[in-house]
C-alpha cells in the first residue's frame, strides 16, 4: 500500500521549492517503484515539459516504463530522445540495445 501521506507531502513540497523539476524526478521514481505506471508516466512527462531538469533522465525513465509494459516502439523513441541530447548516456544506450534485441533488430 503505497504511502499516500508522503506522496501529498512531496507534491506539497514541491510547489514549494525552486527545484521543482528534482521533486518531479524523485516523484516520478517513487510511482514508478510503486507500480503506478500511469502516474508515473505523467509525472516524468511533466518533468520534460519543464525544460528545467535534465530531460535526458526524464525521457529515459519514460522508455524505461514502456519497456515494462512491453510497448517497445514507443520506449525505443524515448531511449531515442535521451540519446539525442546526451550522446554519451550510458543507461540510455543500454535501454536501447535491450530493446532493438527484444525487437529482434539487433
Amino acid at each position: 500500500m503505497p504511502n499516500l501521506r508522503c506522496l501529498r507531502q512531496t507534491s506539497l513540497a514541491s510547489s514549494r521549492r525552486p527545484c521543482f523539476a528534482c521533486w518531479l524526478a524523485f516523484l516520478g521514481s517513487l510511482l514508478a517503484k510503486q507500480g503506478r505506471l500511469d502516474e508515473a508516466k505523467e509525472v516524468w512527462r511533466k518533468h520534460i515539459r519543464l525544460g528545467t531538469g535534465e530531460t535526458d533522465e526524464g525521457h529515459l525513465n519514460l522508455g524505461l516504463i514502456y519497456r515494462a509494459e512491453q510497448k517497445y516502439s514507443v520506449a525505443l523513441r524515448h531511449a531515442e530522445k535521451a540519446i539525442a541530447i546526451d550522446p554519451n548516456y550510458k543507461a540510455a544506450k543500454k535501454l536501447r540495445a535491450d530493446l532493438l534485441d527484444a525487437m529482434g533488430k539487433s
